[in-house]
């Protein structure tokens, strides 16, 4: 399957939510990412705001505590902190297979941010954007811990 097949497929699966379902779901994200020992002890976590079809990660994430810092997306990822090397990043995806390929929404941004750094990279997916295998291209970034919610 083609990336532009699988964002169609798990887009449907989105719209398909509502509101209280997406807040349910990203509830049961947040316990499993603070799971994550580099998660738990950071101090300062770099995250997305959530458009209205992805999980609110960081929003959840504040509720437990944690201190997020939100990056801004204008044809480039920026946020108002420079994130230092082993930084945690909580990375926006459409779509996740186990080995930490990603799909985004085809622009390419997260990746051209991620590529000449080393941050600590996470990012949860329910179980309909979860694949055993992704397509990718050269210019694609892993994540480093590619999680899923049942």
């Amino acid at each position: 399957m083609q990336k532009q097949q699988i964002r169609k497929q798990v887009q449907k699966k989105w719209n398909a939510l509502s509101r209280k379902e997406i807040e349910e779901l990203s509830q049961k994200a947040i316990k499993r990412i603070l799971k994550d020992e580099k998660v738990r002890d950071a101090e300062m976590i770099f995250s997305y705001k959530a458009l209205k079809d992805e999980l609110l990660l960081g929003e959840f994430l504040e509720i437990a505590g944690k201190r997020v810092v939100y990056c801004k997306q204008s044809g480039e990822v920026k946020f108002p902190i420079e994130p230092k090397d082993s930084a945690v990043i909580i990375v926006p995806a459409r779509a996740l297979a186990k080995d930490g390929a990603r799909l985004g929404r085809g622009g390419g941004h997260f990746d051209k941010f991620l590529a000449s750094r080393n941050f600590y990279t996470i990012s949860i997916m329910p179980s309909f954007a979860f694949f055993d295998k992704l397509p990718e291209e050269q210019t694609d970034v892993r994540i480093m811990r590619a999680l899923r919610i049942k």
